[in-house]
């Protein structure tokens, strides 16, 4: 991030850390000069992911406080704010070519929010993870019966091969106290998943 050069200011002088007809570093156009070039862009839009990474808390609580201190003037703002007809348009395609584009990925982040739903309900607890999570902090192997997850198999109830593909086991169950956190979820087929008797809170 800190060796992007600006495309358009060059350095006038040769100094120590510079070089007459450089290229100046983006840290010094973006800053000094204002530049808007697309390397400058990039050097911004990294330097502030990399801030907003590092300080997620403080963050956080930036825009919380914000929002709490300026509720009128957000609220305002929202009514006035009118998207236009061919806005809603290409928001709804691109909606649709996301959704044909990574159809598994969207139906794994729907199951993800499934999920936290019923454990929210239930008041739980819950944590943020991914099937990945699962996978690599516990393999592909089925936690009931032990035997390989075929990772490549349709989900869909019905179709050929669904009882061999991948489910999300919670050890306690949801409904019986059990969080969604890591600890307390496992790989498994879908078929013993479905088929496996409800385990309680001890």
């Amino acid at each position: 991030m800190s060796n992007l050069r600006c495309l358009i200011y060059t350095n006038k002088v040769t100094t120590k850390s510079t070089i007459k007809g450089q290229a100046k570093l983006c840290v010094t156009a973006y800053n000094k000069h204002n530049c808007r070039c697309q390397n400058c862009k990039t050097y911004n839009s990294l330097r502030q992911n990399n801030y907003r990474k590092n300080n997620e808390e403080k963050v956080k609580q930036y825009h919380k406080e914000y929002r709490k201190n300026n509720a009128e003037k957000i609220k305002q703002y929202r009514k006035k704010k009118v998207y236009p007809k061919i806005s809603r348009e290409k928001s709804k395609i691109y909606s649709k070519n996301y959704i044909d584009k990574n159809r598994e990925r969207v139906r794994e982040l729907w199951r993800n929010k499934d999920r936290r739903r019923r454990a929210a309900i239930k008041n739980n607890g819950f944590e943020k993870y991914s099937e990945n999570d699962v996978i690599d902090l516990y393999g592909s192997k089925c936690y009931l019966c032990s035997k390989e997850i075929d990772m490549t198999a349709t989900r869909l109830i019905g179709k050929l091969g669904w009882e061999n593909s991948l489910h999300i086991e919670h050890v306690v169950d949801i409904a019986l106290g059990g969080p969604d956190t890591l600890a307390n979820v496992r790989p498994s087929h879908a078929i013993c998943n479905l088929t496996k008797k409800p385990r309680e809170m001890v």
